[in-house]
């Protein structure tokens, strides 16, 4: 959102949100499977962003926007997870 600085009658200012232009995402549907492969290479979240040419703040985005993309990550990630030794 852009701010605009505008005066009311009362002599206060406010500010007006102004829509910023919508930017398409990069996101595309075939990523869930290109994350969840390499999530069960032990891929990290960061390298997995680098893999798609985007920022961290981008892929958590996606995350967020995507819950699809989300569970693939946590269910590939679980897959790879060691299981600590009983005590």
């Amino acid at each position: 959102m852009i701010a605009q600085l505008s005066i009311v009658s009362s002599g206060l200012t406010q500010y007006d949100q102004i829509p910023a232009k919508e930017k398409k995402s990069a996101y595309k549907p075939e990523y869930v499977e290109q994350a969840r492969q390499l999530c069960l290479l032990g891929a990290t979240d960061k390298q997995l962003a680098e893999f798609f040419n985007v920022s961290t703040v981008t892929l958590n985005k996606w995350k967020k926007d995507y819950p699809e993309f989300l569970y693939s990550l946590k269910e590939a990630k679980k897959e790879t997870q060691t299981p600590k030794p009983w005590r």
